[in-house]
């Protein structure tokens, strides 16, 4: 049966019990998965798509992504951050970033999604 990766950050992280009541949505998610169904979420806090690839995070879910598998991609608020580890340019890197989990995912046969505005603005 197909898997559902996550890549993205608090909204999305699986967090443990000492964390209550930080919730991801991969983890409400999970009452709704039909039997066999396994969520890989790689979400982190904080991260952006800068740091996400940075850190090496889609290289590791690459290796573990099989054909019909599914990326759901969640970013954007951490990707307007001054930070330079995290911040990204609206229309150039923030696009780009998020081309690269798109085409991991086109490449491995994985359905990518999108949960994340194509387009953030800074505000």
């Amino acid at each position: 049966m197909a898997a559902i990766f996550y890549a993205g950050d608090s909204t999305v992280k699986f967090n443990k019990a000492s964390t209550y009541p930080q919730t991801g949505i991969s983890q409400a998610m999970l009452l709704y998965l039909a039997d066999g169904v396994e969520m890989k979420s790689y979400a982190q806090n904080g991260r952006s798509t800068k740091s996400f690839l940075d850190e090496g995070r889609l290289a590791l879910m690459e290796k573990e992504m099989k054909e019909g598998d599914y990326l759901f991609i969640q970013f954007g608020h951490n990707d307007e951050k001054d930070d330079p580890a995290r911040h990204t340019d609206p229309d150039t890197t923030f696009k780009e970033n998020l081309m690269k989990f798109i085409q991991v995912g086109r490449e491995k046969g994985v359905y990518p999604v999108l949960i994340t505005p194509h387009r953030q603005k800074a505000f």
